[in-house]
């Protein structure tokens, strides 16, 4: 069960993104009005993209690494762990381009003239 979990966990990622239901501290950018989110959202995207970067090397690897290792749980039903892993880099790669879609909303806003 926990690992169907972390599949759907991993492939929902995007999901929240594009829907915003995603966990936010937003004590400042609650108060800023909509071009200043974009800005804001432009200006840290940086550290989104370089997390999930992260996220989808080195979950290639993981996966990579359980297919290559035949890689399997130790219980009687000997589950295989590469799907699961596989997860990983699919759901970032999934993220990296829900996260892009973002960005160029976020910079057309940003840069639109104020009428």
């Amino acid at each position: 069960m926990f690992l169907m979990f972390g599949i759907q966990y991993m492939l929902a990622g995007a999901y929240a993104y594009r829907d915003e239901t995603h966990v936010r501290v937003d004590i400042v950018y609650s108060r800023l009005s909509t071009r200043g989110r974009a800005i804001c959202d432009v200006i840290t995207s940086a550290f989104f993209f370089l997390f999930t970067g992260t996220m989808m090397v080195t979950g290639w690897r993981f996966a990579r690494d359980a297919i290559g290792l035949g890689e399997a749980s130790f219980t009687e039903w000997g589950i295989q762990y590469w799907p699961v892993k596989l997860a990983i880099p699919v759901g970032a790669a999934l993220l990296l381009v829900q996260g892009f879609s973002r960005l160029l909303r976020d910079i057309a806003i940003a840069t639109r003239r104020a009428d």
